[in-house]
């Protein structure tokens, strides 16, 4: 009865600190609102309370034809997947120009190569599940596949490694590296995999990116580090997370005739551009940013 209650009344403090970070940050207070949302629908989607409509968890468009579960998008050579790697090029080389325009005296080079890399690897993804040969011997995705047990068991230890090693990006960046950082990253890949784990290996790749939304969202309420203190990143995170919902609850009746995936790789990269510390300097923001909350 007293662990009940200690949980109680330390629940409803943190719940009232989480509130006064809000109060301070509007952005992100709404933005890890939109992100615990973003998970319970994806949630119920893993666990198969209705069907969105994805292709191995994307909400994909394509031109001549749609692409589908029976041909992948081997009649669709324009699609979203293709698209997404075009607008994430453009945007990793607008992470160079940034970097080369910075002119601090101490260049945060360690957050532009991490930032860079993310949206780089973001995009050679959604480049490698459209392929319909690859001479890597990888397993063909072409916008949709049934994995086979022994496949998607090595693709969960890549997958989990990768959990990992973007939770502590996310979580050394906002807070700094050290134990509890390092802790904090093995019990969300746990989490990432486990959540995933009854989907056959379809919702891997987007429970990745659902999972992510809270951590970013509540590193970005309560780090104190200058990259965090932009509210421009915060709207940008809030508008990426509806696109999330969007892609999760109206892909066949609506998102996907705009472009379905896409505009969540351009929202998405927009905030990691913006977090650069290019933007954070106050020669750049002054005057725009959050008051510190103690």
């Amino acid at each position: 009865m007293r662990f009940i209650t200690a949980f109680v009344e330390q629940s409803k403090a943190f719940i009232n600190i989480v509130v006064e970070k809000a109060k301070v940050k509007p952005a992100w207070g709404i933005a890890f609102v939109l992100s615990v949302i973003y998970c319970i629908r994806f949630v119920r989607v893993s666990y198969g309370a209705y069907d969105p409509g994805l292709l191995f968890g994307f909400c994909v468009c394509g031109s001549p034809e749609t692409p589908k579960e029976t041909i992948g998008c081997s009649s669709s050579p324009a699609n979203s997947h293709i698209l997404a790697f075009g607008i994430d090029l453009v945007m990793t080389v607008f992470v160079v120009i940034f970097w080369c325009k910075d002119r601090s005296e101490k260049k945060e080079n360690t957050i532009y190569i991490a930032n860079g890399f993310i949206i780089l690897a973001h995009g050679i993804l959604h480049w490698y599940l459209q392929q319909q040969s690859n001479p890597f011997g990888l397993p063909i995705i072409n916008c949709y596949s049934d994995l086979d047990d022994k496949t998607e068991s090595f693709g969960y230890i890549i997958f989990g490694a990768f959990s990992f090693i973007l939770g502590l990006i996310v979580l050394g960046f906002g807070v700094g590296f050290n134990k509890k950082t390092i802790g904090g990253s093995v019990v969300f890949a746990a989490f990432v995999v486990f959540l995933t784990k009854n989907t056959d290996g379809d919702l891997v790749l987007p429970g990745l990116f659902v999972v992510v939304h809270p951590l970013c969202c509540f590193t970005g309420l309560f780090s104190d580090v200058k990259n965090f203190q932009n509210p421009f990143i915060g709207q940008l995170f809030a508008v990426c997370t509806l696109v999330g919902i969007s892609e999760l609850s109206v892909c066949t009746s609506f998102f996907k005739a705009i472009g379905g995936n896409l505009w969540y790789d351009v929202t998405l990269h927009a905030a990691v551009l913006a977090s650069l510390p290019y933007f954070s300097g106050p020669e750049v923001r002054a005057g725009h940013v959050y008051r510190r909350v103690r």
